[in-house]
């Protein structure tokens, strides 16, 4: 990783700290493909720190989904047990 943030969205404007799905090409891609980016919207950003931590800050208006060893371990769960619901707004590690 090059940049100590990343951006991930539904976007078409690429940048080196950008990954947007709407640059994929696919001349094959279904109606419902484009409904989904649109839903992802402004999409997630991963920052990554200099201690190895991950944080993630959802900006679409759905949530996301995630598995976290830390999350497993903060919440007394087994790793692996759980997929962790990140809210629309919300930054976590």
């Amino acid at each position: 990783v090059k940049h100590s943030d990343m951006y991930i969205d539904g976007g078409f404007g690429q940048a080196s700290n950008r990954y947007c799905l709407g640059r994929e090409n696919n001349p094959l891609r279904e109606q419902y493909c484009h409904l989904v980016r649109q839903t992802i919207g402004d999409g997630i950003r991963l920052s990554f720190k200099e201690n190895g931590d991950v944080w993630v800050q959802v900006y679409t208006g759905r949530a996301i989904f995630v598995h976290s060893h830390y999350l497993d371990r903060e919440s007394g769960r087994s790793t692996g047990d759980v997929v962790h619901k990140v809210y629309p707004g919300a930054k976590i590690k």
